[in-house]
């Protein structure tokens, strides 16, 4: 039976072409679907992009295992540090406290502007300083007033007023010496500046 518009030679129109026409074999059918899967050049792109695609995809999968085991270890490295921070202060507090609970204590002194050209004496040690007497070795008697000689000063307390003036020919030191029965060896305490 024939459709309408099929002239009986070839496929008829609107069939899937499968058929054999007249004259041929099946092997020319198979001819045709290996032509059709032939290599073409015009591929070779496409599958060069899949291939790239895919070894950036593992190397990205590697990457990111070892940026895991790495942090991983910045965080295990991070807590060792703060222990051993932690362990290292308490170990200089702890040396701190033995350090001044072991060492005898010690007078120790300053020297404070007042006014004008006068001065005071202070012990800002934690023990009593007996004997305390403070010199210029190197400047004219007449220019100073009321040094401490022979004085005794509790933690905290200061001498009364006493007078360094200089002069042209010579200038207030840079310092004073201090003495007393607790030191060995005199001491230097600088003077601060006037005004």
């Amino acid at each position: 039976m024939l459709r309408a518009g099929h002239t009986g030679t070839g496929p008829p129109q609107g069939s899937s072409g499968d058929r054999v026409p007249r004259g041929q074999s099946a092997d020319v059918r198979c001819l045709r679907h290996t032509r059709s899967m032939e290599w073409r050049w015009g591929d070779v792109p496409a599958w060069v992009a899949i291939a790239i695609s895919i070894a950036a995809g593992l190397r990205a999968c590697w990457a990111g295992k070892r940026a895991r085991e790495a942090m991983a270890g910045t965080a295990s490295l991070e807590v060792s540090l703060q222990r051993i921070g932690d362990i290292m202060q308490k170990g200089q507090s702890l040396r701190a406290h033995a350090d001044v609970s072991s060492a005898p204590s010690k007078p120790a002194f300053t020297v404070e502007f007042v006014s004008g050209h006068s001065y005071r004496l202070r012990n800002v040690g934690d023990v009593l300083a007996t004997g305390v007497t403070l010199n210029l070795p190197d400047f004219p008697a007449g220019s100073t007033r009321a040094l401490p000689d022979d004085v005794e000063l509790p933690p905290l307390a200061s001498t009364a007023l006493f007078v360094i003036r200089g002069s042209w020919g010579d200038p207030v030191p840079g310092d004073v010496t201090v003495e007393c029965d607790q030191l060995a060896e005199p001491v230097r305490v600088p003077l601060p500046p006037r005004g």
